[in-house]
């Protein structure tokens, strides 16, 4: 789910900055791992610029709405999957038409009472998206229902016929084909977000076909899929120099950069589990070298404070392939890990049990980014602790004020799901 990882995920940050702030720093060290869009949107539109800020601070006001809505009760299934479509629009293309349409539905939504749509199926492709109109995010939104249903022992009652569009090698192919370069000079479109969410929800459904950890589709997956995904993201996509992925742009000389993406990175090694993954020795060496930099080409929100979320996806890199690690590294990691701690328990954990994320898009990804985070280097109970031998005697009280608070907000879509699931598998 778009917020659920990078929601998440992630706005990609580079993308919306204003000119003065880019000032703060050199473009080397902005963009040392990665692509600054803007210069590419301003030539495919002169007044790209003012047209953003106004869509921006348009969303900004409806997002504030749509949370303090959420604290006072309201379920919001079908306003949020207009926001993330809203917000894509506004900070990934240049379609005007589009996101002012879009931005009137979230308003209109707004004033409704209740969400008009609730968590049921479309029996037309069998999607669980009743309120989004862009196929990856309706792909993405379903996979994050089906999680859900599988945590449950359900399954749905149709078919998700939606995946249809990528079900052969060859289609499969194509469509990563037609992302991976973004020409923003000539489309408008900065493919990243795009690329990173349906890499990470086509690797769920594809390799954990047939596995115990399979998604209820009732759909019947090409067999050549698997090895077609694999051979793509090791042959074609990873970068050799860096060990990682990333979306790639036609800069305006016409040659390719490719660019070191934290996220889409975390996803595609986390939901194959390591397995097959190649080039650790450069992974290690980029993602502790992109310390300063910011998300998604280092490890800062917007260049300047620390995310739950962005910490949660690297301490995941560094978990899984810990054993790849050289004994300099593993001292490097566990301070770094130490200092994201830190932060999480001093600065982002509230006395109430909730989490202050201004990035995060809804009080659910707060909560799923900080649990995942603390779940991940093992502070609730050692399970995952590879990291140090330090105990952690406050943990348990700490799980518990975290799940507390979940329960009396009566969270209950995916990502508080899901983080009261990781709370309840960490309870000593």
């Amino acid at each position: 789910m778009l917020a659920a990882r990078y929601v998440l995920a992630i706005i990609f940050i580079a993308s919306i900055l204003p000119l003065r702030a880019a000032a703060e720093a050199t473009e080397k060290d902005l963009y040392r791992f990665g692509y600054n869009p803007r210069p590419d949107f301003l030539a495919f539109d002169p007044h790209y610029r003012e047209v953003h800020d106004r869509f921006s601070k348009e969303l900004d006001a409806l997002q504030a709405d749509m949370i303090r809505q959420q604290r006072a009760g309201r379920k919001t299934f079908c306003t949020r999957q207009i926001f993330l479509e809203c917000r894509w629009l506004v900070y990934y293309t240049d379609d005007q038409p589009r996101t002012q349409k879009r931005l009137d539905d979230l308003r209109k939504a707004l004033a409704l009472k209740a969400d008009p749509h609730d968590r049921e199926q479309d029996k037309t492709d069998g999607s669980f998206a009743p309120c989004c109109n862009a196929w990856w995010l309706r792909m993405d939104m379903t996979c994050d229902e089906l999680i859900t249903m599988s945590f449950r022992w359900r399954s749905p009652k149709y078919p998700v016929t939606l995946l249809d569009r990528i079900n052969s090698p060859q289609k499969l192919r194509q469509y990563f084909d037609s992302l991976l370069i973004s020409d923003i000079r000539k489309t408008g479109i900065n493919n990243a977000l795009e690329l990173n969410m349906a890499a990470a929800d086509l690797q769920r459904f594809i390799l954990f076909d047939g596995t115990l950890r399979e998604l209820p589709t009732k759909f019947d997956f090409d067999p050549g899929l698997k090895g077609a995904l694999l051979d793509y993201e090791d042959n074609t996509w990873q970068d050799p120099a860096t060990g990682m992925w990333g979306a790639w742009y036609r800069a305006t000389n016409g040659s390719i950069v490719k660019t070191a993406d934290l996220s889409t990175t975390f996803h595609l090694v986390n939901y194959r589990n390591a397995k097959g993954v190649k080039r650790w020795p450069q992974m290690f060496q980029t993602t502790l070298a992109m310390k300063n930099g910011r998300f998604p080409f280092g490890w800062l929100e917007e260049g300047k404070y620390m995310s739950n979320h962005h910490n949660m996806d690297i301490v995941t890199l560094w978990r899984l392939g810990w054993p790849e690690a050289t004994r300099q590294q593993h001292a490097q990691i566990a301070g770094a890990i130490s200092e994201m701690l830190d932060f999480c328990l001093k600065q982002s954990l509230q006395p109430d049990g909730s989490f202050k994320s201004p990035e995060e898009d809804t009080l659910s990804s707060a909560f799923y980014f900080g649990v995942g985070f603390l779940h991940e280097i093992g502070y609730f109970t050692k399970a995952n602790r590879f990291w140090t031998d330090r105990p952690f005697p406050e943990a348990q009280a700490t799980r518990k004020r975290i799940a507390d608070r979940i329960t009396q907000l009566k969270l209950d879509d995916s990502e508080a799901t899901w983080a009261l699931g990781m709370l309840r598998l960490d309870k000593e």
